[in-house]
């Protein structure tokens, strides 16, 4: 069985990859800063001992993943663009081989 991808719809993964990312990372850069006295004493008091480190450490998580789906939509991308150049050299051979067998001197 021969597998076929279409690399329209690989490039268009890749796009919708980057846009992840770029979404990912507003949120990463827009997360608010907890107000712990909208927590109550116990629940604010605990919050208060985890900010900001709580915030950071999910804008380093959010960050990153905005960074690896940035790099699937790169790759994403540029297997496309491979993809098609084989598929154009493939053409390309075929099309060479057909224009040697029409003009082949060994034919009566």
């Amino acid at each position: 069985m021969i597998m076929s991808w279409d690399p329209d719809r690989i490039r268009m993964a890749g796009d919708r990859f980057a846009s992840l990312a770029e979404t990912t990372q507003k949120v990463a850069v827009s997360l608010p800063m907890l107000r712990p006295e909208a927590y109550g004493s116990l629940v604010g008091t605990a919050a208060s001992m985890t900010e900001p480190a709580t915030r950071e450490a999910n804008r380093h998580f959010l960050f990153a993943l905005s960074t690896v789906l940035q790099e699937v939509s790169w790759r994403l991308r540029d297997t496309s663009r491979r993809y098609e150049e084989v598929e154009s050299e493939a053409l390309d051979a075929i099309e060479d081989l057909l224009n040697q067998l029409e003009t082949d001197p060994s034919e009566p």
